[in-house]
C-alpha cells in the first residue's frame, strides 16, 4: 500500500480497505501479523479452515 504522498489511496487501496473492514482482523503481511500477535501475546490471524484434530490420548 504505497500510493503517493499527498494524493490520497489508489482504487485498489479502497478495495483492499473495504474487504477487510468487517473482519476483525488487521490489513498486513503475515510478518506484520505475526509481529503484532508476538507484542500482544494473542492470535489475530485468520485460523486454518476445516476441524480441529482430535487430541491423542
Amino acid at each position: 500500500m504505497g500510493g503517493v504522498p499527498g494524493r490520497g489511496l489508489c482504487e485498489a487501496e479502497h478495495r483492499a480497505i473495504r474487504a477487510g473492514k468487517r473482519t476483525g482482523r488487521p490489513l498486513g503481511s503475515a510478518e506484520f501479523v505475526s509481529e503484532l500477535e508476538r507484542r500482544l501475546g494473542r492470535g489475530l490471524a485468520r485460523p486454518k479452515a476445516g476441524p480441529e484434530a482430535k487430541a491423542e490420548s
